[in-house]
């Protein structure tokens, strides 16, 4: 969410919300695969235009750096701030402690250059809030090459290198795949995801 804060304008938000009824019913499958493993209060961390939060429990909140993107979930009543990471530091300063369960972030790490650094800020952060859970979502080898600001990809094998498997006393208890439940998906299927879950 650091990475070329301009590229994420209202040309973004549009290109997100105009999205085809067939399209939203397919996202629909891929968003209710995650909020199965949601555990109370969420941190929806660059949260979008809000589809998954408007499915999260009440309290939940959403953070997004893209200004046009905050307006357009306020205007459908959504919860969001915007974030400004060059402020926040990825500590998640303005949220208090046991104020919320689970953190997730959706197609957000693969945008950061220094991915491996921010994931272990941000697991400092939720440790520090009580959070129990931690979960992210993140493309395959295919849909990492489908968008150009990508900039780092993560799979099992890079967050086994970088020792992010166990930080903060988080760790991995789960890893898997959709909709190819298999890790090869993500290089036949540009729309195969790895969901990672972390408890502490």
């Amino acid at each position: 969410m650091n990475r070329g804060i301009a590229e994420y304008d209202e040309k973004y938000t549009r290109y997100q919300a105009d999205r085809g009824a067939f399209r939203r019913c397919i996202r629909r499958l891929y968003l209710r695969r995650t909020l199965r493993r949601i555990q109370g209060r969420t941190i929806d961390f660059g949260c979008g235009i809000g589809e998954l939060l408007s499915l999260l429990p009440p309290g939940s909140v959403g953070y997004e750096v893209n200004e046009a993107t905050v307006c357009y979930c306020r205007e459908s009543g959504l919860n969001v701030r915007l974030y400004r990471p060059d402020e926040d530091h990825y500590e998640l300063k303005d949220c208090r402690e046991g104020q919320f369960e689970t953190f997730v972030m959706m197609h957000v790490l693969e945008h950061l250059p220094e991915a491996p650094e921010i994931l272990r800020t941000l697991a400092r952060s939720c440790a520090r809030l009580g959070i129990r859970r931690m979960i992210l979502v993140i493309p395959g080898w295919k849909g990492f090459l489908h968008d150009p600001t990508h900039a780092v990809f993560v799979n099992r094998s890079f967050l086994e290198t970088q020792g992010l498997t166990s930080m903060e006393g988080y760790r991995i208890v789960e890893t898997s795949f959709f909709p190819i439940p298999r890790e090869w998906g993500g290089r036949a299927f540009p729309h195969n995801e790895m969901s990672v879950v972390y408890d502490r």
